[in-house]
């Protein structure tokens, strides 16, 4: 085992923030995995996670070689407002930590054009050398970008790419690319929801782009493609619970001794494209109360939730009590973790 770290951020006190990684690498040949957790500093399951992952490494080398990063973000786990934990946003400039990684390479056909002779595992190197001239220029950046751009270029050097995250109040589910549902079923999740390859500045689709545009310009079926990049939502943020964090770990542990087996589908697992996975907002402010339980599918029409209106209206307390509902049958799977919205605020996410 090695543990290495790099420093990310000097503060007001004079203290720098370091993030520490630990690395495996087994005397069996075997895929290059990289695993991060925390980057949103209120969503604890995936530190408890990378805790059990690296002690079991210890006793026990993986095939190939695993990069864990337990902190990716330890400002984010750091930022506290009375009991709440502000971390999915940088509090100076408001964007989400997870939309800040970014698109390295500027022309997927010039750089083909270089390279088109050679095999597609040369072709992989030479992206991230290119990679990694581009991501070490963190002068005169915004912290968050700094931050994301020093993740980027350790995960580039991997495989595949694993993403820990939690939702508001959840069932635990996880995304993936739909060219990689077969393998991402043998992490053993109930939910699944299947992206197409876009760019949208979050960990999972910015890490593999590029990679996957050079493919796709090589003509080669994608199922050819070696390359995967999972976010697992471990369940709710603000909660922690050291035996489902082990448990979550031995899936985990089980999926890296063999990452490209093509596992098969059960009853039990639920797949769902990413346009068939909305959000239900709020038509009105007010006060949640009485969800339908996650997990549970609700006809169309039929209530969600609750909602007391806070308008200034003068009307009867029944009066103010509308239920929220959607169009379609659909299966919630996420709410948020507060009781009070405004309006136009998501309080559910539902499969349909």
């Amino acid at each position: 085992m090695l543990i290495k770290s790099f420093n990310t951020r000097q503060l007001i006190s004079g203290d720098t923030l370091s993030i520490p990684y630990f690395s495996f690498t087994g005397k069996e040949s075997g895929p290059s995995i990289y695993i991060q957790a925390g980057i949103h500093g209120q969503e604890l399951m995936g530190y408890g996670v990378a805790l059990c992952l690296i002690e079991h490494f210890k006793k026990s080398s993986p095939k190939g070689q695993i990069t864990i990063v337990p902190k990716a973000n330890p400002y984010g786990m750091n930022f506290k407002m009375a009991e709440a934990t502000y971390g999915r946003f940088d509090p100076s400039t408001g964007s989400n930590w997870n939309r800040n990684y970014v698109n390295w390479i500027k022309d997927q056909s010039d750089f083909l054009e270089k390279y088109r002779s050679q095999p597609w595992d040369k072709i992989k190197s030479f992206l991230r050398q290119e990679a990694l001239s581009n991501l070490e220029k963190l002068d005169n950046l915004p912290y968050a970008n700094k931050l994301a751009r020093q993740l980027q270029a350790l995960a580039i050097q991997h495989d595949i790419l694993l993403d820990l995250h939690c939702d508001g109040t959840s069932l635990p589910y996880a995304y993936c690319h739909e060219y990689a549902l077969p393998y991402a079923r043998g992490l053993d999740f109930e939910y699944y929801f299947t992206m197409s390859r876009y760019f949208k500045g979050s960990f999972d689709d910015a890490t593999i782009f590029p990679f996957w545009s050079v493919f796709e310009l090589m003509n080669l079926p994608i199922e050819q493609f070696d390359m995967m990049a999972f976010t697992l939502e471990l369940g709710s943020k603000e909660y922690f619970n050291l035996k489902e964090c082990q448990s979550f770990a031995d899936r985990i542990i089980q999926f890296t001794n063999n990452p490209y087996e093509r596992a098969q589908g059960n009853d039990r697992q639920t797949v769902c494209s990413q346009e068939n996975f909305v959000d239900v907002y709020s038509s009105f402010a007010g006060m949640l109360y009485d969800f339908v339980p996650l997990g549970q599918w609700v006809g169309a029409g039929e209530p969600l939730c609750y909602l007391l209106r806070t308008d200034n209206k003068d009307c009867l307390l029944n009066e103010r009590i509308m239920s929220v509902t959607y169009h379609k049958k659909c299966l919630p799977i996420a709410r948020t973790i507060g009781s009070s919205v405004h309006e136009g605020m998501s309080i559910l996410t539902c499969i349909t």
